[in-house]
């Protein structure tokens, strides 16, 4: 680079741990803003750049949480940086279904259990009749306490659930970034890009059913199922307490068993995309784990490009035969020239830019 640049330039490394903890990251970019705010007061009428490979660009960017860097720096330069990303994922849908869907098994529980006295009226004589039904309409009066418990339980867990995506977006987010401006160089077949974006597709598996459409799509298959095989079907009718009930059984087939299938395939589903998030969002990307209920409503990924920074460019490099594209971007000459035309470039444009007072 000196070689190239042929200025008088002095270049400081900056050494971190390298360790895959997003806090580790976090910590190191609060230490780089130390160290560049010190080069600042060293050199206070020179052009500060930053050059930062794979995870050093994360470090770079979040340094620039503090706000005289943005305006003090002349460019930052990430080569092959996996940007982290954190973006809302829309809880409000998933729990409007939810609710609907248990509105409509709360209605199918208390038609089947009319269906069953129905089917039973006068077995058990006048007196056991009526208990019976008394008994029932106490039962469906706790189950109507108990549902709208639930309900309540479910608005609060919808709140805490919200809380903990906007705390993790605050902790995981990058800054947003004014100036300057982040360069963005990337080499074709970047193998650690690859692997993020595959594990990345998996865990965003579940979350296609988790939306109000897929939720009636599932529910629609559920009561189709019945027509179609066998399922929901009570094959012993042989009993006393069985007898009689044709409308309890159709009931039952057609509707409670359709409802509850649903309601299993939703909860099947939560379970594997918090599980999911955490093997192979919160771990890969070096989150801690506590992070992983926060992480429900998050959409977790890794991006080119900085989504906070207003001024990037990007550069997209194929490089000569290489099977370590990501680790050997900054040594291939392509990458290098670029990284030299960049920077003259950006001097030339800071020694014009009127310099700012701390």
């Amino acid at each position: 680079m000196r070689e190239q640049l042929c200025e008088d330039i002095v270049i400081r490394r900056f050494p971190w741990s390298g360790a895959n903890r997003n806090a580790d990251r976090i910590e190191a970019g609060k230490k780089l803003a130390d160290a560049l705010n010190e080069n600042l007061a060293s050199y206070p009428d020179a052009a500060h750049f930053v050059i930062a490979h794979s995870h050093g660009g994360n470090l770079a960017l979040y340094a620039l949480h503090d706000l005289r860097l943005q305006e003090r720096l002349s460019g930052i330069i990430c080569m092959n940086t996996p940007f982290l990303s954190a973006t809302r994922r829309d809880a409000e849908q998933l729990f409007f279904g939810l609710g609907v869907l248990f509105i409509i098994a709360y209605g199918v529980w208390v038609a089947s259990g009319f269906a069953l006295i129905a089917g039973g009226w006068g077995e058990y004589g006048p007196v056991g009749t009526i208990a019976y039904i008394l008994a029932m309409a106490l039962l469906f009066a706790v189950g109507g306490l108990l549902y709208r418990w639930f309900l309540r339980l479910g608005r609060r867990l919808q709140s805490w659930l919200k809380e903990k995506r906007e705390d993790m977006i605050a902790n995981v987010a990058l800054p947003n970034i004014r100036s300057p401006k982040v360069i963005c160089l990337w080499t074709a077949g970047d193998e650690v890009f690859t692997i993020f974006n595959l594990l990345e597709g998996f865990a965003s598996i579940p979350y296609v059913f988790m939306n109000i459409y897929s939720i009636g799509l599932i529910l629609f298959v559920s009561f189709a199922l019945p027509f179609f095989t066998g399922f929901g079907d009570v094959g012993d009718r042989t009993g006393l307490y069985l007898q009689n009930r044709q409308a309890f059984f159709m009931i039952r087939q057609y509707l409670y068993e359709p409802v509850w299938l649903t309601i299993e395939i939703l909860t099947a589903v939560s379970v594997v995309a918090v599980v999911g998030n955490f093997f192979l969002r919160i771990v890969p990307m070096g989150l801690p784990w506590r992070t992983f209920i926060g992480s429900f409503f998050v959409r977790l990924s890794f991006t080119q490009v900085p989504l906070t920074a207003q001024q990037v460019e990007f550069h997209d490099l194929a490089l000569r035969l290489s099977f370590l594209n990501h680790s050997q971007a900054y040594a291939q000459p392509e990458s290098l020239k670029l990284i030299t035309e960049t920077l003259s470039e950006m001097n030339r444009s800071a020694l014009q830019r009127p310099r700012t007072s701390d």
